[in-house]
C-alpha cells in the first residue's frame, strides 16, 4: 500500500471534503463518494453499520489495515467519509496501488 494516498487525505481535510464518524456520515446532506474503515481498531458493530450504509447508498469502502487516527492526526477516529469525487478516486486509486 503506498503512503501517497495520506496527501490526498490530508488535501481532502483541508479542502473539507471530510466527513469523520458514522452519525455524520448516515446525516451527510452531500453526496459521499468514498468511506475508509479503520478495520484494525473499529469495533464489530461499527464495521456492520458501515458495510451495511455502504452497500445501501452504493458508496466505494476501504478498509484499512492501519490506524486512521494516526493518519488523520486525530484521536479515536475510526470512519470518515470523503464527499468530494475527484479527491476520493486518487485516495481509493492509491490505496490499491
Amino acid at each position: 500500500m503506498n503512503n501517497d494516498w495520506q496527501k490526498y487525505l490530508g488535501l481532502a481535510q483541508r479542502a473539507g471534503a471530510v466527513l469523520y464518524g458514522i452519525d455524520n456520515i448516515n446525516s451527510a446532506r452531500q453526496k459521499i463518494e468514498l468511506i475508509i474503515l479503520d478495520a484494525e481498531s473499529a469495533t464489530q458493530n461499527l464495521v456492520l453499520k458501515v458495510e451495511n450504509f455502504a452497500s445501501k447508498k452504493n458508496i466505494n469502502l476501504i478498509k484499512l489495515q492501519k490506524k486512521l487516527d494516526e493518519c488523520l492526526h486525530s484521536k479515536n477516529c475510526k470512519v470518515v467519509g470523503i464527499t468530494n469525487k475527484d479527491l476520493a478516486n486518487q485516495i481509493e486509486s492509491k490505496i490499491k496501488e
